[in-house]
């Protein structure tokens, strides 16, 4: 279902659960409820509510009802994970108030469901409803068939919930005499449930569900029952034969009217087996009677089953599984021959006895090799019969000559033109010659193979060759590729440049044979991929299509392969030819090249892409056509890789920046700025974001620039892992750097905070030079805005650093505020000035160290510093209004006696702002001598002889001998005292001390 739309859960979904303990006390029935005496009480009805609600008398809520709301709840859990939660919880308590018929639904969820989590849930109300916890349940074949199903699902939560939901069923007590069971069900033995002698037939169906999980979990259950009952093997593998036949495709194509008359004629498992298995074949039928085959999941399912049964299997009963496996072998449809084969081998491979089980095996497998073959039916049948006999030859003396026979068979099956076919001979080539005893046999076939490789004008036989060989070495070892010259043969190879067919075809041959060896190998042959990097680039660029097919298919399953390590020394190399190669096809191959590196996973992705992407940007702008639609295709192959929902539907946008970086940038960055991240951001996602806020940084629009440098902070903690983005920090540090000179001070804020959410989501380490290049701009002889941006900088990164680095710098800084330099003093007061309004309150112990320090610059004889300690005393007063009266009062009273008129004049209106702020801009409450100050006063931690104090200063002021003080002053006394005269009288004692303490000083009073 479609994800649904932001907002609460639907009503019915929080009805559920008042329905539910509605239900639950008004039942009454429950043995709990009814032994604590739990009360009854009025059924819930909500004020609008929908219909299905139950209206008027007080009764129970219908069953019909309850399960409802049930199969809703149920739906609504696999609607997203924003859904998923509330919808569970609900079901949850919807569960104990529903009856054993209202299960039904949940008991099919919890098979049928696509997603683990919503089979979960399912099995989490199972094990609530109430039936299942009170043992009420009444015996049924059905639900017991499925229930032991889903213990066998491949999820573990979901196999845990299931055996939980078994133990309760299990539990459940046999229905009371002289009521029987229900239609197709069995008497229950004392003490519980135990598995239905029916489950076979319930779960055979399942073997030709449309979906391969459900087919592998009935094939696993149904030998968990075997396994359990080895009586049960005989009868299953004879529903499985059935099965297998009545499944069978058709051998003409019925016309279109007798579709539903031929799946009405097919009874019981197949019909259900054929209805499951709609939606075509996969890797085969090209006639128009397989296209008809509906029955192809029933059979691979029979396979499925037979491969799980295979150690439950005794011996005597493997000839007749191989008489029906010598049919099956040659089944129409790959996918179910290939299971069949893999059955084979697997009934080999887990028999305990081989000592018995070879001469019961032997003469029939190479019977089956005597038979003539007349169609490709009999060469599937072949190749599947050698298959299992190399399996069988790892029981056989290496002596015998059965071995050199399987062996040879081997080989010439690999010229079967089905890949499916050929992949599996090639492992069972690679299981063959594992063996120490079995290696020197392998030398010549890997001649033998080796040649017809490189000779071959069928492409069908240079593919097979290539996965025989590659199957070869793995059973003989790596030292082969090297020992018995085939790396060096295969070298030669892709360098003959010869135009011919045969060139052509060989050059072809050694790619796909690099492939092979790469996907059956993995790391092991990473060693060679530096040697075959410059094959594979010149082949990229080849005059035959076939060639260039090959080699782009061979680069990315070798990159798909490479380790960090390997990465690492690839990358260089076609960095090295995309920047130096003067040819236009070299630096083609090499683009070809680095879009296939987009399959490495995560891991080698995150470390590679940070060099990529710019390279593949820079390539957008290549002169040559051919190498511009190369990048931009290597750009999306890196998208399509993308992990992250969001980012994915806005990657047209990014690639479009990354092409047209002048007039699609805008865009681009609106795209990421109303992106709504639900998810977290990928490796894929930022090496696609990064060029684009790379850009972005450098525009000339200052909207453009505040928009990115937001964006720029704000990825660390969009990040599943915070240092995809270190390598891309060299990329975007200068130009969050250049962002904090801007002279626009909104753009330089938000860069500033952009650095200190890096710092953050990062931390120092991975900034070593950013802290001391912003404490050497506050000393910068350049401009106030650059000083300015630098302080605010500072004050961000110090921030996000903690209090511990701040107060470990604290000292150089304060050292820096009293320099010689009028530069470094004016850089530093911008600092007072930021740090208060970023720190907030943990800059607050540092107020009675900085404040004094502050005051001091308002008489500095620079203009400039004198301004900057201005504003930041106005910003400390701002911002640390509540710690007015303890720690801004006391050196603003001090200042007002200073000897410096500017201290005065700056402390003076300083001090009317904070009474001003404290007061609301009202006048000050006057208090006479001797009263306290009231508890909800502004001033109440204000004793009252400093507030006495503090008038008697100001009203010094307004005779002081400087007229802007004077004035300042006047102005101050005005607006905070409502009673002149009042006021004089209550101050005038602390008034007349304070003056002849001024005239006995000898100051400046």
């Amino acid at each position: 279902p479609p994800e649904a739309p932001r907002g609460p859960p639907p009503v019915l979904a929080l009805l559920a659960v008042h329905c539910a303990a509605h239900h639950k006390m008004q039942q009454g029935g429950t043995q709990a409820g009814m032994q604590q005496g739990a009360p009854t009480a009025e059924p819930f009805i909500p004020q609008g509510g929908p219909a299905l609600l139950p209206q008027g008398e007080p009764a129970s809520i219908p069953q019909e009802d309850l399960a409802a709301m049930s199969e809703l709840l149920l739906s609504l859990t696999s609607r997203g994970e924003r859904w998923h939660a509330p919808a569970s919880a609900a079901l949850l308590s919807l569960a104990p108030a529903l009856q054993p018929a209202a299960l039904w639904p949940l008991v099919d969820a919890a098979v049928g469901g696509a997603a683990a989590a919503y089979r979960q849930a399912a099995l989490r109300a199972l094990a609530a409803a109430g039936p299942l916890v009170h043992g009420t349940h009444p015996p049924d074949p059905r639900i017991a068939s499925r229930l032991y199903l889903a213990r066998h699902d491949p999820d573990p939560a979901c196999a845990a919930a299931a055996a939980d939901v078994w133990r309760l069923y299990e539990g459940c007590a046999a229905p009371p005499a002289g009521i029987p069971p229900p239609p197709g069900g069995m008497p229950s033995p004392p003490g519980g449930i135990a598995v239905p002698p029916s489950l076979e037939a319930e779960l055979l169906p399942f073997l030709g569900a449309s979906d391969e999980r459900r087919r592998a979990q009935a094939g696993r259950a149904l030998a968990a029952a075997a396994a359990d009952d080895p009586s049960r093997v005989h009868a299953l593998l004879q529903q499985l034969f059935a099965l297998y036949k009545t499944s069978a495709p058709p051998s003409a194509p019925p016309p279109p009217s007798n579709q539903a008359t031929t799946a009405g004629k097919k009874g019981g498992a197949a019909a259900a087996a054929a209805a499951a298995g709609k939606g075509g074949m996969p890797g085969g039928g090209d006639t128009a009677g397989e296209a008809e085959d509906v029955g192809w999941p029933a059979r691979q399912g029979v396979a499925t089953g037979l491969a799980a049964l295979a150690p439950a299997v005794a011996v005597m009963q493997l000839p007749v599984i191989f008489a029906f496996l010598r049919r099956s072998f040659g089944d129409p449809v790959e996918a179910v021959s290939s299971a069949m084969v893999s059955a084979g081998v697997c009934l080999i491979d887990q028999q305990p006895h081989p000592d018995r089980m070879v001469p019961l095996l032997s003469p029939m497998l190479e019977s089956f090799l005597s038979d003539t073959s007349s169609s490709e039916t009999d060469d599937r049948a072949r190749v599947g019969a050698v298959v299992c006999l190399a399996a069988l030859a790892k029981h056989i003396s290496p002596d015998d000559p059965r071995v050199n026979l399987v062996l040879t068979k081997l080989v010439d099956a690999l010229a079967t033109p089905s890949e499916i076919v050929q992949r599996t001979v090639a492992r069972s080539l690679a299981s063959l010659l594992s063996g120490p005893e079995m290696k020197p046999k392998g030398a010549a076939a890997l001649q033998e193979v080796l040649g017809t490789l490189l000779s071959t004008p069928s492409y069908a036989m240079r593919r097979g060759a290539a996965f025989g060989l590659a199957g070869l070495v793995k059973g003989l070892g790596m030292a082969t590729l090297k020992k018995d010259g085939v790396m060096a043969a295969l070298q030669a190879a892709a360098e003959e440049k010869s135009k011919t067919a045969e060139a052509s075809n060989g050059r072809e041959a050694a790619l796909l044979a690099w492939e092979a060896l790469s996907e059956t190998l993995g790391r092991m042959f990473e060693p060679h991929v530096v040697s075959v990097l410059p094959l594979l680039l010149s082949c990229v660029a080849d005059g035959s299509g076939g060639v260039r097919h090959a080699a782009v298919s061979a680069a990315g399953t070798i990159m798909s392969n490479l380790s960090t390590q390997g990465v690492k020394m690839v990358l260089p190399s076609l960095l090295h030819s995309l920047r130096d190669e003067d040819k236009w096809r070299a630096q083609h191959a090499a683009v070809e090249l680095m879009g296939s590196m987009a399959f490495v996973n995560q891991k080698q992705l995150s470390a590679t892409l940070p060099q990529l992407v710019p390279a593949l940007t820079t390539a957008l702008t290549h002169s040559h056509a051919k190498v511009r639609e190369a990048a931009g295709l290597a750009l999306g192959s890196v998208g399509s890789v993308i992990r992250n929902p969001e980012i994915a539907e806005i990657v047209p946008a990014l690639l479009s920046a990354l092409r047209e970086p002048a007039t699609a940038t805008d865009a681009a960055l609106s795209a990421l700025a109303h992106c709504q991240f639900e998810h977290c951001v990928d490796a894929p996602s930022l090496s696609l974001i990064v060029p684009v806020l790379h850009r972005g940084l450098r525009a000339p629009s200052a909207q453009a620039k505040r928009r990115t440098a937001h964006i720029t902070g704000s990825m660390c903690s969009l990040l599943a892992d915070a240092s995809d983005i270190v390598p891309y920090i060299p990329m975007l540090l200068p130009q969050l750097q250049a962002v904090l000179m801007d002279p626009i001070p909104e753009v330089r804020s938000t860069g500033a905070r952009a650095l200190g959410r890096l710092c953050v989501g990062l931390g120092e380490e991975h900034f070593p030079q950013l802290v001391p290049w912003l404490r050497d701009g506050l000393s910068q002889d350049t401009s106030a805005v650059e000083r300015s941006g630098a302080a605010q900088g500072l004050a961000e990164v110090l921030s996000a650093l903690g209090d511990a680095r701040f107060a470990a710098m604290l000292p150089e800084l304060l050292e820096g505020a009293r320099s010689p330099s009028p530069i470094a003093r004016e850089g530093h007061a911008a600092l007072w000035h930021h740090l208060p309004r970023v720190m907030g309150a943990r800059f607050e112990p540092y107020l009675p160290t900085v404040l004094p320090l502050v005051l001091e610059g308002l008489a500095d004889p620079q203009e400039a510093v004198r301004d900057a300690c201005l504003t930041a005393a106005h910003g400390l007063v701002a911002a640390y209004l509540q710690a007015a009266s303890e720690v801004l009062l006391p050196p603003l009273q001090a200042g007002l006696a200073s000897d410096n008129y500017r201290i005065r004049q700056s402390s003076i209106e300083l001090l009317c702002e904070l009474l001003l702020r404290l007061t609301d801009r009202g006048p000050l409450p006057l208090l006479e001598e001797g009263q306290t100050p009231p508890p909800d006063s502004p001033l109440a931690h204000v004793p009252t002889p400093q507030q006495h104090a503090l008038l008697s200063a100001l009203h010094i002021a307004r005779l002081d001998a400087s007229p802007p003080v004077k004035a300042a002053a006047a102005a101050t006394w005005k607006v905070l005292v409502e009673n002149t005269p009042k006021t004089l009288r209550a101050i005038l004692p602390t008034l007349t001390a304070e003056l002849v303490a001024r005239l006995a000083g000898g100051g400046r009073g």
